[in-house]
């Protein structure tokens, strides 16, 4: 790949990954329609690092108060000293991990087709519709270990090509009634144990750069971590707002595109 294409796929990394349009469906959508060549698995990798990095830097203040209390807590063998919020991600991420250690192969070439992409599309539109139906809460309630491994369970099913993991998390806080504000977060602290995790298994895979490649890489990075970054503040307005219905009628265009545009 030349380093304009991939600086426009570390760009549309960086949308897609956090915003609820799913990142994988259109990758596939431009793989088919553009005969965009699939990046190489190490691009792949590096990229996916790179928005990794845009979450941490995004959530850095309260990443650090997490890891210092439960450091904290560990040393002096109290584990009940270790924050609710740990818990409630390692308990979110089983689902994810499950998935995608027995079924992720699968998945993926299930729904590699056309079809299957413009489906994904489709679940997505409808769930991001379905917070339209959504009542004002009158009292938002908190992210215990039941509804840590439910929204985990959404996030699983986004390996789905065009289904959003973004929005399938945010979308299913929402109605176990966490408020915008937590669901927002939950979602995207329980995003860095899944997207740190697919990059690990996915390492020895990877092939030596030479000095060109480590700079043409290096630019796709850094387009996809500011990009990324940009695109959390965005959301994150958003979804406090009470706004994220507004990105449904963007997918379910995806989703025509896809099923009827591709073949």
């Amino acid at each position: 790949m030349n380093l304009m294409q991939i600086i426009i796929l570390g760009a549309i990394q960086g949308l897609t990954e956090f915003l609820p349009v799913s990142s994988s469906g259109h990758l596939a959508f431009l793989q088919q329609l553009m005969n965009f060549s699939k990046p190489p698995l190490t691009l792949d990798i590096l990229l996916h690092f790179a928005t990794l990095l845009a979450v941490i830097v995004f959530f850095w203040k309260r990443l650090w108060s997490l890891i210092t209390d439960t450091f904290s807590a560990l040393i002096k063998f109290d584990l009940k000293a270790v924050p609710n919020m740990v818990w409630s991600l390692i308990i979110g991420t089983f689902p994810a991990v499950i998935i995608g250690l027995f079924l992720k192969d699968f998945l993926e070439t299930a729904f590699s087709s056309h079809l299957g992409v413009g489906l994904g599309f489709l679940i997505t539109s409808l769930s991001l519709f379905s917070l339209q139906k959504l009542k004002t809460l009158e009292k938002s309630e908190k992210i215990d270990n039941k509804k840590a491994l439910l929204i985990g369970s959404a996030q699983a099913i986004a390996i789905m090509p065009g289904v959003s993991r973004s929005g399938s998390t945010i979308v299913s806080a929402r109605w176990l009634k966490v408020s915008p504000r937590d669901a927002f977060d939950f979602s995207f602290l329980l995003s860095i144990p899944a997207i740190l995790g697919a990059t690990v298994l996915d390492i020895p895979n990877m092939q030596g750069l030479n000095s060109m490649q480590i700079l043409n890489y290096g630019l796709g990075m850094l387009v996809a971590s500011i990009v990324g970054f940009i695109a959390l503040r965005l959301l994150k307005n958003l979804v406090i707002k009470d706004k994220l219905h507004y990105f449904a009628w963007y997918t379910l265009v995806m989703a025509m595109l896809t099923i009827f545009l591709l073949k």
